[in-house]
């Protein structure tokens, strides 16, 4: 084992150059065994990709150099000795996991952006003689895994598992033995990553769907969406250039901006803001979505879009509205269908509120900023859970926290209702503020994947922070960055 690991590092740093034929078929279907079209099959190393017909079935064949295998990577990495090397052609993120041989996590280093150039970490510093370290590189959306045996005298050593590190050691073996990464993802579907450790096989997928029910788990593999992998037919809008679209049979207007540089492989979050009464879509866009595009971290992996109510106000005709506009993106850029947010001020936050529960397969968490459940006409409810964050200043006359306990309309109400749907223990009465700052509750006891929070804080009709507009914008993406 011990010299198929040393060599097995060798061959990655470099190996004569042989013809590898990929010979990989099979069929992608769910839980119930019936055939899932339109599934996208790619290998991760290769590079091969295929779209399962309508009985499900996938090809991958081709003939590649595997001598040159290194180079189907955009950046080199190396393990040499006990020094990992990486070189990069360009700025990016970089992460460094090293995991002992129990698949205990022992040391993690991340630089948001690396520069270019070479980048080296000693391994030595990490490793005591006689244990196996489990090194996991990752570059931009590229991940290599290395097994490192420390250096004892003049060559490699490694004791004998212990019968507890046993189902670990196997696990490791069976890693050297991957060749690569069969990778499948579906609309509706949690995508799905297979080890493989030989080219020429049979390999049949089911994929789990995404249910109303169940939701997405916090920090899910992304879920791409039609419009990945090529290039964008969607421009961001210049200001205030708007789009158009129909939708509910009438011509509405829209402003979208997407990130630059923009990575057509890359599944961004979709957030949707929107205005208050009287207001219109690029109010939005011009407060950079209430200070969220102005956080870098938002703005290189966030699509943001904002429309106009008719007449600067909001209704049910609108729930189509978003999920008109959040299909044509999702065809025409690539999206993580999994990362959907709607978030709003006022009448914006009745409307966040109005999608949140009527639309919570298409909505992953919705943001109210002194929302009502009032004034807004809305299409039938659906009984199903949605991740979502609210606020209300406690002196609001306008969407107060309780207009009447008898009719049960107020903001108040919206956190009861939401909170029940999301199986929360809602507390009673529901704490709220009485000096200081913005007063957060998390209700306890929600279901897996639907955190629901809920802040008051002394002030009338605001954002959460009144006119600290940055603070705002922190606030909702720390919460949008839960998922």
């Amino acid at each position: 084992m011990i010299n198929r690991l040393f060599f097995g590092l060798l061959w990655l740093a470099g190996s004569a150059a042989q013809a590898q034929t990929v010979n990989l078929r099979g069929k992608v279907s769910n839980e119930a065994g019936q055939a899932v079209a339109g599934a996208v099959v790619e290998l991760a190393v290769m590079k091969l990709k295929d779209t399962t017909g309508s009985d499900g079935m996938y090809s991958l064949s081709g003939s590649v150099g595997i001598g040159h295998q290194a180079s189907l990577f955009t950046e080199r990495m190396a393990l040499n000795g006990s020094v990992l090397e990486l070189f990069l052609s360009r700025s990016q993120a970089v992460e460094i996991e090293v995991y002992n041989v129990r698949g205990n996590l022992i040391k993690r280093e991340a630089l948001a952006n690396a520069s270019a150039g070479a980048h080296r970490w000693n391994l030595s510093e990490n490793a005591s003689p006689d244990n196996m370290l489990v090194i996991k590189a990752s570059v931009g959306g590229q991940t290599r895994t290395f097994h490192y045996l420390p250096l004892v005298g003049a060559g490699y050593a490694a004791q004998s598992p212990a019968s507890g590190d046993a189902p670990m050691a196997a696990a490791l073996a069976k890693s050297a033995a991957d060749v690569d990464t069969l990778i499948v993802t579906a609309s509706g579907f949690t995508s799905k990553k297979t080890p493989l450790s030989s080219y020429d096989a049979m390999v049949d997928v089911a994929l789990s769907a995404v249910s109303v029910s169940g939701g997405y788990p916090l920090k899910n593999e992304p879920v791409k969406s039609a419009g990945c992998g090529k290039p964008a037919t969607i421009t961001s809008s210049i200001n205030p250039a708007y789009r158009t679209i129909m939708s509910g049979g009438a011509s509405r207007q829209y402003v979208i901006d997407l990130p630059k540089p923009y990575d057509m492989n890359k599944p961004y979050r979709f957030i949707m803001g929107s205005h208050g009464a009287g207001g219109e879509g690029n109010d939005i866009q011009r407060e950079k979505y209430y200070s969220i595009q102005e956080i870098p971290e938002a703005a290189s992996s966030a699509i943001f879009v904002s429309a106009s109510g008719s007449g600067g106000s909001w209704g049910a005709k609108d729930v189509q509205l978003y999920n008109d506009i959040l299909d044509f993106v999702k065809n025409g850029a690539c999206v993580d269908e999994s990362r959907t947010f709607v978030l709003g001020f006022s009448f914006g936050g009745m409307y966040s509120y109005s999608l949140s529960v009527t639309s919570q397969k298409t909505v992953r968490a919705g943001i109210g900023m002194s929302p009502a459940n009032f004034n807004i006409t809305l299409p039938p409810k659906v009984a199903a859970p949605i991740a979502w964050m609210q606020s209300t200043g406690m002196s609001d006359g306008t969407c107060p926290w309780v207009r009447s306990e008898a009719s049960k309309q107020g903001s108040k109400f919206i956190a009861q209702e939401i909170g029940a749907l999301n199986g929360c223990t809602v507390p009673d009465p529901i704490p709220t503020w009485k000096s200081g700052s913005m007063l957060c509750n998390d209700f306890v006891g929600c279901k897996p994947g639907y955190p629901t929070r809920v802040c008051t804080f002394g002030g009338g009709h605001s954002l959460p922070f009144t006119s600290n507009h940055a603070a705002t914008g922190k606030w909702m993406w720390d919460f949008i960055t839960l998922f």
